[in-house]
């Protein structure tokens, strides 16, 4: 967590570099201060521009504050143009002239944070999108003006390339001077044929100008604040050779704001690290009551989960004893089931073996009846058939009366 804190405070010390020392009003972030903050968003932008050239403030068009946070917080939209000075030019910016139309200015639409650093306006963030002018409303306004090209155009590099060797072997200058990046590119027709326009920067190296041509992409750069930087312009008619005219800038060192914005930066840093600490303290003690809080609250916890499962075990036990009294008396009521239909089918089985004589008797008598039937059922076929009908059913009848009858009878009274 501290390193954390710490981190913050480097990051917001880096981009919070305060307005310079003669400003010694306090900044509030009030509307009747957005003066001193749209001035140190045009200084910090500019002072953190390493490509291209400076650009002047031109107007505020919004504003969004909260002035109750501590520090309080302004987010201003304003509007920035395009001058002709470029980066490596040390002149200062109010007297950096800003592009005219016919030149297709660049706009820059920015959104900047302001805050609050020790009663000083400082730059929390800020993003910029940057648009040249039209180029319809260019020709509409002056048809015979030149155009811009895109800073990769394979011919008006070619044509950069050929000013600045013709540079170098011209001047009467020891170093070798390359490339450093270019600014602006635009060409015209003429009646001589295209014409190109190019802008750009170049950087002192470690090679003399004999000596490079035979190893220039082994020249490097000279350090910031031993080199020297020039700005060119150049210019190509149709097959012409280019006219180039460069000027020279002793040697600078042109992060000189980033060197005093941090040596500015140590006092703020110490002061937010130290703030920073006693936040950390702070937090950590704030963390181990906390931590003692949630300790308690877990032996609470084990104490009660102790309780709990003390109580679940006597009930599992309890559980336990009356299954095995469930058990023992299913196993009684199973035992005496058993004994009762063993019981019963030995009655069963005694009926059964009582019944055999007594149905062997019956079926003695049935037999002995049928034959004495014979004789009678002989005289009797001789005579009518209706006799004949009625004496067998009377036979039958008797026959049941006499012998089936009881015997049903004496069965069902011993089931």
């Amino acid at each position: 967590m501290r390193e954390l804190v710490i981190l913050a405070a480097l990051v917001s010390a880096l981009h919070g570099a305060s307005l310079p020392a003669e400003t010694d009003v306090e900044y509030k972030c009030q509307k009747d201060q957005d003066k001193i903050a749209t001035l140190e968003a045009e200084r910090f932008i500019n002072g953190h521009h390493r490509h291209g050239y400076k650009f002047k403030f031109v107007s505020q068009d919004s504003r969004s504050a909260d002035e109750k946070k501590d520090p309080c917080d302004v987010i201003l939209g304003i509007t920035l143009e395009e001058t002709e000075c470029h980066i490596v030019n040390p002149k200062p910016l109010d007297q950096c002239k800003a592009r005219m139309e016919s030149e297709t200015k660049v706009t820059a639409k920015c959104n900047v944070t302001i805050s609050s650093v020790e009663g000083k306006a400082a730059v929390k963030r800020y993003i910029c999108d940057t648009e040249p002018g039209s180029h319809e409303m260019l020709v509409k306004k002056c048809p015979d003006c030149p155009s811009l090209l895109p800073l990769h155009d394979p011919k008006a590099l070619e044509s950069v390339k050929t000013a600045l060797q013709k540079f170098n072997k011209q001047s009467n200058h020891k170093s070798y001077f390359k490339l450093m990046e270019v600014g602006r590119i635009s060409t015209q027709w003429m009646f001589s044929g295209q014409s190109y326009f190019a802008q750009f920067a170049i950087m002192e190296t470690n090679c003399t100008n004999k000596e490079a041509p035979q190893k220039e992409e082994a020249c490097k750069a000279l350090c910031w604040d031993q080199a020297r930087y020039g700005f060119c312009k150049s210019s190509k008619v149709g097959t012409e050779e280019p006219e180039v005219e460069c000027e020279l800038y002793e040697a600078q060192d042109i992060n000189q704001d980033i060197t005093q914005n941090m040596q500015g930066m140590t006092t703020k840093i110490k002061y937010l690290v130290i703030g920073g600490v006693q936040n950390s303290e702070a937090m950590t003690t704030r963390t181990k009551h906390l931590t003692r809080g949630a300790v308690q609250n877990t032996q609470a916890m084990t104490t009660r989960t102790k309780h709990l499962t003390r109580g679940a075990v006597q009930n599992t036990q309890a559980m336990t004893t009356r299954t095995k009294h469930l058990t023992r008396g299913a196993a009684q009521n199973t035992q005496a089931m058993t004994t009762r239909t063993k019981h019963l089918t030995g009655g069963a089985i005694q009926n059964m073996q009582a019944m055999i004589p007594r149905t062997k008797n019956m079926i003695t008598g049935a037999v002995q009846n049928t034959q004495a039937m014979i004789p009678r059922t002989k005289s009797l076929t001789t005579g009518d058939p209706q006799n004949i009908h009625i004496s067998v059913q009377e036979a039958l009848q008797e026959f049941q009366n006499q012998h089936l009858k009881p015997a049903m009878s004496s069965h069902a009274m011993a089931l």
